[in-house]
């Protein structure tokens, strides 16, 4: 269902409509980092259920470092 890398927008919670990278999926539970509210080593415990898995992917490169994942997730805020 969720893969390592892929971009989701959070359909419930405090982070209602904001997007997020899967870090792990593990459990029916799915690992999302935003690189600055949820870093990379930090990242939010969210259900699936309230997660839409966007057609968009990001390089595994670019989950190396939270400046790294903000500024491609920007970017990629502006394609969407």
């Amino acid at each position: 269902m969720f893969e390592r890398g892929n971009i989701v927008r959070s359909l419930k919670g405090r982070d209602k409509d904001k997007i997020s990278v899967v870090l792990e999926f593990k459990d029916n539970r799915v690992y999302i980092s935003d690189g600055k509210e949820h870093k990379l080593t930090e990242p939010k415990l969210k259900n699936p259920k309230h997660l839409e898995k966007l057609n968009l992917n990001i390089d595994e490169s670019f989950l190396i470092g939270n400046e790294r994942l903000r500024k491609e997730l920007n970017r990629l805020k502006n394609e969407i």
